[in-house]
């Protein structure tokens, strides 16, 4: 016994330094688990997508957020474990709504058929959880060709995001959680080779993904910023998942019975891994948070290298290209999101307080009351009543606002000449001069009366437009115009806005168009929401002319025929001077050197300057160098709109107008003008893409002639349009010069295959593009549509198309010109 009992004692220091360790071992364990997401959620009714959903921390993301009741769709790379691992979680929370679909990161083209079969099974999505990703691969190849860890950590995602955006915009609020680590600390964009196609290191690969997650996420924050969906990035931390399976060291029976025991104390379990990114998914106090960093369910700060905002556009721009998704989102949903405008996101409490409002079955009226009081079925809010009130009926009026005082009616019924488009015009200015006169009577009584624009929405107001009942305005027009209107809920934000008394605003202050000074005749931009009749310096109202005078029409056809043969002139002389200017240095050079061309060689900052913007200059291409000036005159005219103080002149200037006292000038002036943004970017962006081809083909002289008197042209085929329609008004030459160039190079490679901005997918010849257009143009002359000036457009269109065929004839006789010109210049004395 005694030799027991002394064996025991020997062995005691030997199981008690075990112990100790033991106890060491799972304290630090039980520390490392980091922070738990303990709220319980109710997510009955919402849908979640987790990529790689089968595995590790994906699994058990997948197990909670059923336990919580949300239908879960698990995005896994193998589809045997994926339908093996929705069984058994299944089977362990009791809820059926789990679904397993095949989803490669590593190729677009699964990515894609997911989301395809994704929508066709759910029109809403309220979380997308990015969590699937590869670690310490060895150098391969996704199918498209990126190196695994970029094309699986962030390409695949990036395309994925992008393709379900659109569902978690129509499911706001919602939210995007993307699984990144803290390796992105040891992370850097490899710019020159971020394909690692010259060098190639298993973590130097996985550190770059994983900086790409926290540049993508800040990115797409900014894009998304007032769209109702979130995106936040999370630090899962060190977990014991099969995600280090391709490191060959742990492999090894050393790994597997010394290393992997002493990392065990140090490695989160699955299920701990997981909770912040059920903490970033669910947790009701991130409902406005985006663009944050989140490990152990709190924010963290990124590192340095991931707050590079040039960095993260830069990554955004080339995965775009990566993808092809370039169109997709940039234009069309970038555009959109801006089109929103502002949103009204202060939390206020109208508790007591008695609101009606007028026309709110549908449309932005509808979006006002579910915001404010937040039907029934939706808010849960049983305060929300349904009254009768028909405003074209001043006896149902009277029945509900008897109590609240009389009414008085202006009789402005349009009985003399009627216009749809005028009659709404003339009742959106009456809009502005009511709560004006009546903030004023109201002064001081605790009533403040404010009007606002919410601009255009997607709602059934149209539905008497013509167009928008056509095979044309459903197919066609509405997607293309998509991206520049707002949604109905983002018009009601201005509704919901408080402001000062007596002004209109979209969220901000704007001033109202002034009306005492207006000019001689009725005025129309081109993409301009409103018309106004005719106010004299006297103050009242009187009809606006609806004839031209025959005077005017003589001046602009004379103008006309005088600026297209003076435009051509001059381009034939700048060709001549330049030439020669070219001849002579040339001759220069080749006679004294580079060097010696040049009477002083000045080497100061400002000499160096130059020199490095004269040399960017000569490296553009002929397109760029004609649409560089173009471009910056039209800014230029752009920002003059924008002074109030000039707002008559540049009526009276830079638009044509055919009952105008000035006609001449603003025909050629118009060319540059534009008043609404959007306007100015469609044109610039048209004439950037097809610049290049059409200077090229014309050389530069050439083709600032046909742009600036395509101009003049458009407008003049607008001034007789009017004048025969008797529809007179103000319009912008722009879009007839930028026709010119589109219907020349459309003429010129009729075969070219072209696609829409909006549409990448839809290709199309060049000539058929433009008989479209000038189809469309043509059936908005018949049919008086007034939004664009087709007139204008189908002018420029026929003026191209006629230099197409006959410009290069008609061009060659310039030899004349040339040789008169050079007797002249030659006789001159030196």
């Amino acid at each position: 016994m005694e030799i027991i009992i002394r064996f025991l004692r020997s062995i005691a220091p030997f199981f008690a330094a075990h112990a100790i360790v033991g106890i060491i071992a799972v304290c630090v364990r039980l520390y490392m688990q980091g922070g738990k997401f303990k709220k319980n959620t109710d997510e009955t009714g919402r849908v979640v997508i987790v990529t790689g959903g089968n595995t590790g921390l994906g699994r058990e993301t997948v197990s909670e957020l059923a336990r919580r009741g949300a239908t879960v769709y698990m995005a896994c790379r193998n589809k045997e474990k994926g339908e093996q691992a929705c069984k058994e979680i299944v089977k362990e929370t009791k809820n059926s709504n789990v679904f397993s679909r095949e989803c490669d990161l590593s190729s677009l083209d699964s990515v894609r058929k997911f989301v395809d079969g994704f929508k066709k099974e759910q029109d809403k999505l309220h979380i997308l959880i990015n969590n699937a990703g590869v670690f310490w691969e060895p150098r391969r190849l996704t199918k498209e060709g990126f190196e695994m860890h970029l094309g699986v950590n962030h390409i695949g995602h990036f395309l994925l995001t992008h393709l379900l955006l659109d569902l978690l915009k129509h499911s706001e609020p919602s939210r995007i959680v993307v699984v990144s680590s803290k390796a992105h600390e040891r992370g850097r964009i490899i710019v020159e080779d971020i394909n690692s196609k010259l060098s190639f290191d298993e973590g130097t690969a996985y550190c770059q993904s994983k900086l790409a997650n926290i540049l993508f996420t800040r990115e797409l924050a900014k894009r998304l910023a007032g769209t109702g969906v979130t995106v936040n990035a999370v630090n899962p931390g060190i977990a014991d998942t099969q995600i280090a399976r391709n490191m060959i060291f742990f492999k090894t029976k050393l790994a597997q019975t010394v290393l992997r025991p002493l990392l065990w104390s140090l490695m989160k379990s699955p299920r701990n891994g997981a909770q912040t990114t059920l903490y970033a998914a669910l947790d009701s106090e991130l409902d406005t948070v985006s663009g944050q960093y989140f490990s152990d369910c709190s924010a963290k700060v990124v590192a340095p290298a991931a707050t590079d905002d040039k960095m993260a556009k830069w990554l955004w721009l080339e995965s775009e290209k990566w993808t092809g998704s370039v169109n997709l989102l940039q234009s069309r949903n970038y555009f959109r999101a801006y089109m929103q405008g502002g949103q009204f996101t202060k939390r206020t409490d109208e508790t007591g307080k008695v609101v009606i409002v007028t026309g709110c079955n549908t449309g932005i009226g509808r979006e006002t009351v579910l915001d404010m009081q937040k039907c029934e079925q939706k808010t849960k809010n049983a305060n929300i009543f349904s009254r009768e009130l028909d405003l074209s009926s001043l006896d149902s009026v009277g029945f509900l606002v008897h109590g609240f005082g009389s009414i008085n009616v202006v009789d402005l019924n349009s009985q003399n000449s009627y216009g749809r488009s005028r009659a709404y015009c003339q009742s959106k200015l009456a809009n502005i001069l009511f709560p004006r006169e009546l903030a004023k009577r109201l002064n001081g009584s605790g009533v403040t009366v404010n009007a606002l624009h919410p601009r255009i929405i997607n709602t059934e107001l149209f539905r008497n437009w013509r167009l928008f009942q056509t095979e044309l305005g459903k197919y066609l027009t509405k997607p293309l115009i998509w991206p520049f209107i707002k949604s109905p809920k983002s018009g009601a934000q201005t509704s919901l806005h408080r402001y000062a008394n007596g002004h209109n605003f979209t969220c901000r202050h704007i001033v109202p168009a002034p009306r005492s000074k207006p000019p001689p005749a009725r005025y129309v931009h081109a993409n301009s929401k409103q018309r106004s009749n005719v106010k004299p310096s006297g103050g009242e109202p009187v009809p606006e002319s609806t004839t031209v005078p025959t005077n005017n029409l003589i001046k602009a056809v004379a103008f006309t025929g005088a600026f297209t043969v003076g435009c051509f002139a001059g381009a034939t002389i700048l060709e001549y001077e330049n030439t020669r200017s070219l001849i002579i240095t040339k001759a220069k050079q080749a006679q004294f050197g580079w060097w010696q061309s040049r009477s002083v060689v000045d080497r100061s900052d400002w000499a160096q300057l130059k020199q490095d913007i004269l040399q960017h200059w000569d490296n553009l291409s002929t397109g760029e160098k004609v649409f560089a000036p173009i471009c910056f005159v039209n800014l230029l005219v752009f920002g003059l709109w924008r002074v109030p103080r000039l707002r008559t002149t540049m009526i009276s200037y830079f638009t044509s107008n055919p009952a105008a006292r000035i006609v001449c000038w603003p025909m050629f002036l118009s060319t540059f003008s534009h008043y609404s943004a959007m306007h100015l970017f469609a044109n610039m962006y048209v004439l950037h893409s097809f610049a290049n081809a059409a200077a090229t083909s014309l050389g530069k002289e050439q083709f600032l002639a046909l742009y600036l008197s395509a101009g003049v042209f458009s407008s003049l085929m607008s001034i007789l349009y009017k004048a025969g329609t008797r529809q007179v008004g103000m319009s912008l030459g722009a879009s007839g010069a930028i026709m010119t160039v589109l219907a020349y190079v459309c003429a010129q490679y009729p075969d070219t295959q072209l696609s829409i901005l909006f549409l990448p997918a839809l290709t199309f010849s060049a000539s058929a593009g433009i008989k479209v257009i000038m189809g469309i143009d043509f059936a908005g002359c018949v049919m008086g549509w007034k939004f664009f000036d087709h007139a204008a457009h189908l002018g420029g269109a026929a003026f191209g198309i006629f230099w197409a065929h006959y410009g290069a004839q008609l061009w060659a006789k310039r030899l004349t010109l040339l040789n008169y010109y050079h007797q002249l210049r030659e006789s001159k004395p030196k």
